[in-house]
């Protein structure tokens, strides 16, 4: 666990630096809040969720890990096919086969992927460096033990006393067109 000092702030590193291309996100544990950098080129913008606002960590499983623990092997296996007639550019085309091969395992013992967000009472930010199941658990066993101790421990009895709790709300159906007049037209 890497730290950092800020003027008289102290921070504990929750994630590893992870992006894309154009830009870079970071999450960082102060003593009252997390702090999540999101670095574009030169400029980095900082937001921070105080742990007593902290309203819901949300963890959604994607579809990518699937996706990719099927398409890696099929591409793989199309480049090996491609290889058998490659001649002098077979190695090159095995080698490429046999990379992907790898990335498809490495894939798999990663484990599965999804997304995550931290909602406060204005604000729903997607956490883009956390991006497997087992960095959101690990995330959630550091950040939780400060949440409770902070908000208190909130129980589904206690979300019923105090009317936060709702139970399978399903919505009204859209009205039905009934009548012999035409569609769009006002009722009456």
């Amino acid at each position: 666990m890497s730290s950092r000092s800020a003027g008289s702030m102290n921070y504990s590193k929750l994630s590893g630096r992870a992006g894309s291309l154009m830009a870079h996100h970071q999450i960082w544990q102060g003593t009252d809040h997390l702090l999540v950098v999101k670095e574009v080129g030169c400029v980095e913008e900082y937001k921070r969720f105080y742990f007593n606002d902290i309203q819901a960590f949300i963890v959604v499983r994607s579809a990518n890990y699937l996706v990719w623990a099927i398409l890696l092997p099929l591409i793989s296996a199309c480049i090996f096919a491609l290889g058998m007639n490659a001649g002098d550019g077979r190695p090159f085309v095995n080698g490429l086969g046999i990379v992907l091969l790898i990335f498809w395992l490495v894939h798999l013992v990663r484990g599965l992927t999804c997304k995550c967000w931290i909602q406060t009472g204005i604000n729903k930010e997607q956490l883009m460096m956390i991006k497997r199941v087992r960095a959101a658990r690990k995330f959630w066993s550091r950040i939780q033990p400060e949440l409770v101790a902070v908000q208190g421990e909130f129980s589904l009895d206690d979300m019923e006393r105090e009317g936060t709790f709702v139970e399978n709300v399903v919505p009204e159906p859209p009205p039905v067109f009934q009548g012999d007049s035409e569609p769009g037209a006002a009722l009456s």
